[in-house]
C-alpha cells in the first residue's frame, strides 16, 4: 500500500479502499522517517509488515509504503517447516556438544590429563658428588 502524510491510500490492492484512511495505527514513524516492521491488523487481515517514507527530489517525506504478509498466508509455511527447523537446531546442539566433549579430550591428551590444579613441580633427584 502507499499512503500519503495524512495517512491516505493512494494504492491499494482492493480498489475499493483507495482513497481511505490507512488502518493498523503503525504508519507514524514512517512518516518521521523511520523504517520499520511491525506486526498489526491492517484492512486486510492481521500482518507483519515494512513501513518505510517516500521521498521527493527535495528530500521531503511525501508519504509512505508498507509491504506485508498476512499472517493466515504465514501460518501453513511456519507449520510445515516449524519440525524442520526444530531438528536442525537440535542437531546443532549435538554436533556442538560432541566437538566440545573431543576438543577437551585432545587439550587433556596434549598436557598429559593433568587439570590446572594438578601442575604439580617434579621432584629432580639427581646424585650428588661431594
Amino acid at each position: 500500500m502507499i499512503g500519503d502524510t495524512q495517512q491516505i491510500r493512494l494504492y491499494h490492492p482492493i480498489r475499493e479502499r483507495i482513497g481511505q484512511r490507512m488502518t493498523g495505527e503503525d504508519s507514524e514513524p514512517a512518516l518521521f522517517g523511520e523504517r520499520y516492521i511491525s506486526t498489526a491488523l491492517g484492512s486486510l487481515g492481521l500482518s507483519i509488515r515494512g513501513k518505510a517514507p517516500i521521498y521527493n527530489e527535495q528530500q521531503d517525506i511525501v508519504g509512505l509504503v508498507s509491504v506485508g504478509f498476512l499472517k493466515v498466508s504465514l501460518e501453513p509455511l511456519i507449520n510445515d517447516h516449524g519440525m524442520q527447523l526444530l531438528l536442525l537446531g537440535l542437531l546443532l546442539v549435538a554436533v556442538s556438544v560432541l566437538s566440545a566433549v573431543w576438543i577437551s579430550h585432545r587439550v587433556r591428551n596434549a598436557i598429559f590429563g593433568l587439570q590446572p590444579d594438578q601442575n604439580r613441580p617434579l621432584i629432580c633427584r639427581t646424585r650428588s658428588h661431594f
